[in-house]
């Protein structure tokens, strides 16, 4: 059998454009327009095949390959690109999501019940899911080169399609996102943009205009005619919970042609490969925040350290393992991180020891998976809270009695009491949310079915 890596490499069957229609693309009820691409240095082929080498190692069963008709492989409009697309990419790239941690699919984007969020394309998996049902992971689109391309000249044409994107990012609080077309995948990642704070109680931006959009919108008058019935609605509020009402920057973006990785010695994305990876990513933390660890990280978690994108766990990192918590400014390499910790615990250089204690670190509270399950929760699918705090030396926890609990006769005792079954941890409630305080983390994962 082929390897998982092997089935995402193959070559694309080619579609003809000739009989592409042109035209001009539709303009989105949302003014989100970023200026332009920036690139995105990380979302590379040495580093994602770095992250997933266990994963596209697998055998995989090969899946059926049926006959193209001719006829099919030159389509006319985006509804005929939409099913070419489904069938020589989509079908095979969801067939090996199939192996993957939480078996998230790759399909139709009228699998989400969303009315207010249509976009083309959907990721969804059962570990998240709403009273709706399945929640959009990866909301995408599908466009046609004889009507767009990442690289036109025309930003009149070319911002209108990302426009349409980011709002559904937006809606679903996704960070990532995919337009795929005839000739080309476009992956991208979005950030908030931080704003004056002063603008914060009144404003309705989901984007700060910048000069040369103004610049550019009066170059065309028929379609600043078009733009103005879309005047933002200032009697509205800006909500922090809300990523519709948020200000985002530039989008980053990777552009992956058609015919990319038929060379393998040349080391490129593949689409199919590029879609793996992208369903991957949006499978772990996905939330859109204003900046991101790099892609290869990780973060220290419980005495061991968990893969910023991943999700793998393990007690000590190797030299070239990189740290980079969530909201930090800089990295610091394994070789700094290598001494074994307790449970609990969260070990630190003397670099960081000396910068946490010249700032003081608010609490956080942060939602966490357990990283292991019994069989009688594993079908829970659902998200542990647990409060945190965190100081100069490290994180800690908490218990119901406000208790610090990290040292080691702490623990024995924990360990004492868990063996006479006495309760651990305790639910409380607060803001509408469901909290556990508990004396020992590791006791977390003995607890199935808590909300």
């Amino acid at each position: 059998m082929p390897t998982v890596l092997e089935l995402l490499t193959r070559r694309n069957i080619p579609i003809r454009r000739d009989s592409l229609r042109g035209g001009f693309n539709s303009i989105s009820q949302s003014f989100i327009c970023p200026e332009q691409f920036e690139p995105w240095p990380d979302f590379d082929y040495e580093t994602l095949t770095q992250i997933f080498a266990d994963d596209l190692r697998q055998r995989c069963r090969d899946a059926l390959d049926p006959r193209h008709p001719e006829k099919d492989l030159d389509p006319c409009d985006e509804l005929a690109v939409d099913g070419e697309i489904r069938r020589l990419i989509i079908l095979s790239v969801s067939h090996v999501l199939d192996l993957a941690l939480g078996q998230p699919h790759l399909g139709l984007g009228s699998r989400v019940q969303d009315v207010d969020c249509k976009p083309d394309w959907s990721t969804i998996s059962n570990d998240y899911t709403d009273m709706r049902g399945h929640i959009n992971r990866l909301p995408e689109d599908t466009k046609i080169s004889s009507k767009w391309l990442p690289d036109m000249e025309n930003y009149m044409e070319w911002v209108k399609p990302v426009s349409q994107v980011e709002p559904h990012e937006a809606r679903c609080n996704s960070r990532y996102g995919f337009m795929i077309a005839d000739e080309c995948l476009v992956v991208v990642r979005f950030a908030r943009m931080k704003i004056n704070e002063s603008w914060g109680g009144s404003m309705r931006a989901v984007h700060t205009r910048q000069a040369s959009d103004a610049t550019m919108l009066s170059a065309s008058s028929d379609l600043s005619s078009e733009f103005s019935s879309m005047a933002i609605d200032s009697s509205g509020l800006y909500s922090e919970n809300n990523p519709e009402e948020w200000s985002y920057g530039n989008t980053q973006a990777v552009i992956i042609p058609w015919d990319a990785g038929a060379d393998v010695k040349k080391k490129e994305l593949a689409i199919r490969e590029d879609l793996y990876f992208k369903v991957r990513l949006c499978m772990a933390e996905n939330t859109i925040e204003y900046r991101y660890p790099g892609l290869d990280t990780w973060r220290t978690l419980y005495g061991g350290y968990r893969h910023n994108f991943s999700g793998v766990f393990k007690k000590k990192l190797n030299r070239h393992d990189v740290l980079e918590e969530p909201g930090s400014s800089g990295d610091v390499t394994g070789g700094e991180y290598c001494a074994e910790e307790e449970p609990g615990v969260v070990a630190e250089s003397s670099t960081s020891a000396a910068q946490g204690r010249q700032q003081q670190v608010d609490d956080e509270e942060v939602t966490v998976r357990p990283l292991h399950r019994s069989k009688k929760d594993e079908d829970d699918g659902k998200y542990h809270k647990i409060r945190v705090k965190k100081d100069s030396h490290g994180l800690y926890f908490k218990n119901v009695h406000n208790q610090k609990i990290h040292n080691q006769e702490q623990r024995k005792e924990r360990r004492r009491r868990m063996g006479t079954g006495e309760r651990l941890w305790e639910r409380i409630f607060h803001d509408g949310n469901s909290w556990l305080i508990t004396f020992d983390p590791l006791s977390l994962y003995r607890v199935p079915h808590l909300f």
